[in-house]
């Protein structure tokens, strides 16, 4: 209940781990929203900071009832998530990663798209990428779907992260909430399983902030390949008879795998020789799944770059090289174009 004694028609949730140094930014592009009749839960995920006390400390000083946190032992995100679906009692839904903030009109501008088109039940805006000090690094896809979206979600989650969506809470229990052994897929698995029941709305304005985090090390790669591909299977399996998703199959894996190559492939290449060797075995993996699913991408000038950064993975691995003469090796092969090769469904 709100301090007028009535339920919110909107719960945010935020799952927090050792979040202390966004919290702030991130709590207050959340309580400075037009629209202001909502809840917000931070679920605090077994952190080892002040970030429960930080959520305390930031109620009182703002004087916000709305601004309420639960502390459990850490569970992972989707857990985190979960919970805070079970703890709140909005009409409609909406998460936010604690690093990540909002434009002031987000929620009210997902909220009217919702209101005039009673068949949906998800609204999504378009998402920026911002540095740690919220400075533009560059632009998400910027796709603007309405309807029955899921053939094209199959290809690429063109909704991007899990702070985007407004959903209604019906929808949500109806297919379940996410799934953690998917994580950190379990976002794009749950609009999914949404997209296949329900419509989608499009919001088409930059209303997310997304702050990018260093680069993954390759563990993490692995790890996403893992969650990626067990969340596109699934969403196959689920769809086997809808004729429209099953032709995007070929189409949706080279998309995930030429993403996991460029995150394999970002960053500058180290003195680490035991780390470069584990970065050029996992750069040659990930490059064959892509001309398993996209020959023709062989033929892509492009290919002479990647060809040049394994290459120089591999050297690295073997025999010592100084780190300014990587640095500039990396900085002749960058293969950020890679992004602008993955296939989005068209607006």
């Amino acid at each position: 209940m709100d301090s007028t004694g009535k339920s919110p028609l909107i719960s945010v949730i935020v799952p927090a781990y050792n979040a202390v140094a966004t919290l702030r930014t991130t709590l207050a592009s959340v309580l400075n929203q037009t629209h202001s009749h909502l809840e917000l839960w931070v679920i605090d995920d077994g952190s080892t900071d002040e970030t429960a006390a930080m959520v305390e400390k930031l109620r009182r000083e703002w004087q916000d009832d709305r601004l309420q946190v639960a502390s459990f032992e850490n569970g992972g995100q989707a857990a985190a998530r979960n919970r805070g679906l079970e703890l709140s009692q909005g009409r409609y839904v909406a998460f936010l990663d604690a690093d990540d903030t909002w434009t002031p009109t987000k929620l009210a501008d997902q909220l009217a798209a919702l209101e005039t088109n009673p068949s949906a039940a998800v609204a999504y805006s378009w998402t920026d990428y911002v540095d740690d000090d919220g400075v533009k690094l560059h632009r998400g896809s910027y796709v603007a779907l309405s309807g029955s979206v899921l053939p094209a979600l199959v290809v690429v989650n063109f909704l991007e992260n899990g702070s985007n969506p407004l959903v209604r809470r019906g929808a949500i229990a109806k297919v379940g909430g996410f799934t953690p052994e998917l994580v950190p897929s379990e976002d794009w698995d749950l609009w999914l399983r949404l997209a296949a029941q329900f419509e989608f709305v499009a919001v088409p304005q930059v209303q997310i902030l997304y702050r990018v985090s260093p680069t993954s090390q390759s563990s993490n790669v692995r790890r996403l390949e893992r969650s990626c591909i067990a969340c596109l299977n699934r969403a196959f399996e689920r769809n086997i008879d809808d004729l429209d998703v099953q032709k995007n199959r070929s189409q949706s894996f080279g998309n995930i795998y030429k993403y996991l190559l460029h995150k394999s492939l970002d960053g500058a290449v180290n003195v680490n020789q035991k780390q470069n060797w584990s970065r050029f075995k996992l750069a040659i993996r990930l490059f064959l799944n892509v001309l398993w699913f996209c020959p023709l991408f062989l033929v892509k000038r492009l290919t002479i770059k990647i060809f040049a950064r394994i290459f120089i993975l591999k050297i690295s691995s073997f025999f010592p090289v100084s780190q300014r003469l990587l640095t500039r090796l990396s900085n002749a092969t960058r293969v950020d174009a890679l992004l602008g090769y993955i296939q989005l469904p068209k607006s």
